[in-house]
């Protein structure tokens, strides 16, 4: 059994790789959203962006990154990455481990960088820069190389260096497998070795993807630990073993169980997640009263509709209906006169009403928008948007719900498509905006 495991683990990559393709990014996203609640304090605290991490913390307390050797759709591609150019290139390229140690630091720097500049300030410059994004944006090539080359350039690179060093981005430059390291320190579990039965083959270290030195050491408890177990199953002597709480843990049941509590644990929260009262689906307050605005315009008066922010149409109009109302008025040519008055008043609303006809820059109507696989239909009504809404898009789960649910309400709120983004979802907000852009284009009235 301790032979097939690495084969196992294999499968289980190629599977997170079709299935989890984004949920390193996801997690890291989410992260993002508690340290911005504690910030904000606990009145405005994210309960939902705490459940989707709550899994990955109490998995890496009990099985250390589990989640970076097993189910990371990213490290998984570092490692088939590596193992298709040791055997066509024939690469074995081993990093002197004072260096390696110093080069691992730099994920943690790199992690502040994005903790000090993104989260705390909420300068999203380092998004340019992002080979995560890069690779979530795959699906959007060639407009998305276009939009952040550099992105693209960095993960291009990141994954050349994956074909020489093992689990290069994971070593050195993953923020997230830096917050597990962080977290992989109380882990519970580790790997135990009776060095006095040991021989000299040291396969363990050699085949460690980390890097790890394991020769001569009975207890290996390092935090760049990624639990895929490639030192138990390659060891000739079956000495290499997994402990939780000090208890021998055969490897497949090692394995069971971390795949069932993480799977069950993010299939539970979701459950939990859906049930929250900011998840329930809710006509916002400005869509109502558009609504409410586009039906009213069938029944009333469409001149009041239109000019109904005209102050002094109004004060006009008002003026009228004293005079008519003033039926006690006997004096006929004062009444004429009232009566021509209410002519000319009449002849400068149609002015108004031709001008204003001439001056609108919208069709009234619904319209369509398109910005890649992402469609939405925005609503106009003298000259306003009274409506957007979502019609299908393929964006990843759980970052579109947020980004669907703001931006919609600020463009409604201020009636411009310049709002700020969603911080961690630039890429989504972008592609709504332009969306949302397009739809307006084409309902533009030709001059």
């Amino acid at each position: 059994m301790r032979k097939k495991i690495e084969k196992i683990r294999n499968i289980i990559q190629l599977f997170s790789i079709i299935v989890f393709t984004g949920l390193f990014g996801l997690i890291l996203h989410n992260f993002r959203k508690v340290y911005e609640s504690i910030l904000d304090g606990v009145s405005n605290f994210n309960v939902q962006a705490l459940f989707m991490v709550l899994p990955l913390i109490g998995i890496t307390l009990i099985f250390g990154r589990f989640f970076c050797g097993w189910l990371c759709a990213f490290g998984a591609i570092n490692d088939f990455i590596y193992k298709i150019s040791k055997k066509v290139l024939k690469v074995n390229i081993k990093v002197n481990k004072k260096v390696d140690s110093t080069l691992k630091s730099i994920k943690y720097i790199y992690f502040l960088g994005i903790v000090v500049f993104t989260w705390t300030l909420g300068n999203n410059f380092l998004s340019t820069y992002d080979p995560w994004s890069a690779y979530a944006n795959i699906k959007y090539l060639p407009s998305s190389f276009i939009n952040k080359p550099s992105a693209f350039l960095i993960l291009i690179s990141t994954l050349i260096g994956a074909a020489f060093i093992e689990r290069f981005f994971c070593r050195y430059l993953c923020p997230l497998g830096a917050i597990q390291s962080m977290i992989s320190k109380l882990k519970i579990s580790n790997i135990s070795k009776n060095t006095s039965i040991c021989g000299k083959c040291t396969l363990c270290t050699k085949k460690c993807p980390m890097g790890i030195n394991l020769k001569g050491k009975e207890s290996i408890i390092s935090s760049e630990c990624i639990s895929c177990l490639n030192c138990v199953s390659n060891c000739p002597k079956k000495n290499a073993n997994k402990k939780i709480i000090g208890l021998k843990t055969p490897p497949i049941i090692f394995v069971v169980f971390g795949l069932i509590i993480f799977l069950m644990s993010y299939l539970s929260e979701a459950s939990i997640i859906q049930s929250l009262p900011e998840n329930k689906k809710v006509v916002s307050e400005e869509k109502i009263l558009t609504h409410k605005n586009i039906d009213n315009s069938n029944n009333e008066n469409k001149v009041d509709n239109n000019f109904s922010d005209d102050s002094s149409i109004i004060e006009e109009m008002n003026k009228i209906n004293t005079n008519i109302k003033s039926n006690e008025k006997s004096n006929y040519k004062e009444y004429m006169e009232e009566s021509n008055y209410s002519n000319k008043l009449d002849e400068n609303i149609d002015e108004k009403i031709e001008d204003k006809k001439e001056n609108k820059i919208y069709n009234d109507g619904t319209f369509r928008g398109i910005e890649l696989d992402l469609t939405v239909e925005v609503t106009l009504y003298s000259d306003e948007i009274v409506n957007i809404e979502i019609i299908s898009h393929g964006e990843e789960i759980g970052y579109f719900e947020e980004t669907f649910e703001v931006i919609p309400k600020a463009i409604l709120k201020s009636q411009s498509t310049g709002v700020d983004v969603v911080s961690g979802a630039t890429d989504t907000s972008e592609r709504l905006l332009d969306a949302i852009r397009d739809a307006l284009y084409r309902a533009k009235i030709p001059k």
